[in-house]
């Protein structure tokens, strides 16, 4: 996550970021629960080819809750109806300009993705146990525009996840050592 200086010197401040959010779905398996997450299809305009929980941009006065909700069943099939929202972690402020509010949901086990081909590529189940061990998350310094920032790291079976969604993996799992 970026603080206040790191957005300055990207020429950001917290209030011009856009208000986004992401559902951080956990699909309750018969096997053990997972996290779901998708690879941004390659002609999206923002973070393509990334692999990212789903969700994006409010629109107008939209509660953010309902923005990771209707994210995630536009771009994976998840019934908004059927999400029990747990609750958020913490928002993170990223230097493309966004202020991405994690919604955590539970998923019922019976769930089959329906990705929309136009906004994603992959879509990808993480065992949940694996996600919350801390020892599984690393540190890594990254070249941006601005400079070098240490960012959040976690890879499984070939998935990784860097910067901000790393982040809110590594968030999940120490709220959940708590």
């Amino acid at each position: 996550m970026f603080g206040e200086d790191a957005l300055a010197s990207a020429g950001l401040s917290l209030a011009a970021l856009r208000a986004s959010a992401v559902l951080v779905p956990i699909v309750l398996r018969a096997a053990g629960a997972t996290l779901l997450l998708t690879r941004r299809a390659s002609g999206v305009p923002v973070r393509s080819g990334d692999i990212v929980f789903p969700g994006g941009i409010a629109r107008g006065e939209e509660a953010l809750i309902g923005t990771a909700l209707r994210e995630a069943e536009e771009e994976v099939g998840v019934p908004a109806s059927r999400v029990r929202v747990a609750g958020f972690l913490d928002a993170h402020p990223t230097l493309i300009g966004f202020r991405i509010q994690p919604v955590v949901g539970f998923v019922p086990g019976d769930f089959v993705a329906a990705p929309d081909p136009r906004e994603v590529d992959a879509v990808y189940e993480i065992p949940l146990a694996f996600a919350l061990e801390r020892a599984n998350h690393q540190r890594v310094e990254v070249s941006f525009e601005h400079g070098p920032r240490e960012v959040a790291k976690f890879e499984y079976a070939g998935v990784v996840l860097w910067g901000t969604t790393a982040s809110i993996v590594r968030d999940l799992a120490e709220r959940a050592a708590r």
